[in-house]
């Protein structure tokens, strides 16, 4: 049996007396708070914030040759160059800056560990430390002739050339220009950014002022005539072939690239193959049972969460091709590497890629004889 329901009965159009005062209190109340908060910010003083200068005049130590530049007293050396740490002396990355004209030290320099880098880069402090960070040691440098210009300059010390690699690919701005004196470097803005060593370095300029910029790269190139050539680790981004690389795309990922924990110490660069644009990746093992455990647990994943399209032997290879969300993967362990493509849009291009790394790597097998 239905039953009709007037339209009067089941829209209340008539408000009771109390609700109409409490809602006329609750909106006198937002216009005042409105006028309240209105009236504070016409009436705000900045120069109550504003910080005191004179406060930090005692960091203005005054410049006295060579000695302003070192962290103290005890660092002192006759020689001239970036000297490597002393364990006997305690200090585990000593530099002593070389002189550049037109620049002046202002004050000591700065050295920051683990536990007090968040003082000079807080927020960014995390990444760094995920590539084994060390030390950091900062000097900021005035000009002689450019009234109000300077130039900072950051020495990251990680432990190893590879995490120094690590940390200065994933800051890398790949649209800018790289270095034509210095393998891994770039100019981004006034700021000059370069792996040396196991030390990421950065160079940068307070404006764009030829006097400054000058000082700032003739600073840059000293820096690297100085600190110590090292590339032990990097042997690993041989794998991933130049041509058709794109530019400022290689990178190293030291742990759970692609969100997979067996991928650990990768390499990892942009290629652009047929009009697609292909991300591909190479890891490195200490043996081939490491790698092909790598591979057996990068196949079972696609098993369980994509699907697998077909898996085959050529040569010495072990590959398998799967999809999964609607994009490709073709992966390969050969001896003690795992090589691969992933989150390819197609198919094709993706298979004919691998299989052109395979051909390369059997040519280069015969010829060397590794």
């Amino acid at each position: 049996m239905s039953q009709t329901v007037n339209k009067r009965d089941f829209y209340r159009t008539k408000i009771g007396r109390t609700e109409k005062v409490i809602g006329g209190f609750i909106l006198l109340l937002l216009i005042g708070i409105g006028f309240g908060i209105a009236r504070k910010g016409h009436d705000f003083d900045q120069t109550r914030y504003t910080g005191d200068i004179e406060a930090l005049e005692f960091t203005r130590n005054p410049v006295e040759g060579k000695a302003a530049t070192l962290r103290n007293e005890s660092d002192l050396r006759a020689s001239e160059s970036f000297v490597s740490g002393d364990k006997e002396t305690g200090s585990s990355f000593l530099t002593i800056l070389p002189p550049v004209d037109g620049l002046l030290p202002m004050g000591e320099t700065e050295v920051y560990s683990v536990d007090t880098l968040y003082e000079k880069i807080n927020g960014r402090a995390p990444a760094y430390f995920e590539y084994n960070f060390q030390e950091l040691t900062s000097q900021s440098f005035s000009h002689q002739t450019a009234e109000g210009e300077f130039v900072d300059i950051y020495l990251f010390e990680m432990d190893s050339p590879l995490n120094a690699f690590g940390i200065f690919s994933a800051e890398r701005d790949a649209s800018s220009p790289p270095l034509n004196f210095v393998a891994d470097g770039y100019n981004s803005g006034t700021g000059t950014f370069m792996r040396l060593g196991n030390v990421y370095v950065q160079v940068l300029a307070s404006s764009f002022d030829p006097a400054i910029m000058q000082s700032a790269e003739f600073l840059t190139r000293r820096l690297v005539e100085e600190l110590p050539e090292d590339d032990s680790g990097m042997e690993g981004r041989m794998l991933l072939p130049s041509e058709n690389q794109v530019a400022g795309s290689l990178t190293y990922i030291n742990e759970n690239a692609y969100g997979q924990s067996v991928l650990k110490g990768v390499f990892e660069a942009r290629y652009q193959a047929n009009g697609e644009e292909l991300t591909c990746f190479a890891q490195d093992s200490a043996d081939a049972g490491i790698a092909r455990g790598n591979w057996e647990a990068l196949l079972d994943f696609y098993v369980r969460y994509g699907s697998l399209d077909d898996t085959f032997e050529t040569g010495d290879a072990n590959v398998f091709v799967a999809e999964v969300f609607g994009q490709w993967n073709v992966v390969y362990t050969r001896d003690n590497t795992v090589v691969g493509v992933v989150n390819a849009a197609g198919k094709e291009v993706a298979v004919a890629f691998v299989t052109a790394l395979l051909e390369e790597d059997s040519e280069t097998t015969d010829e060397y004889g590794y």
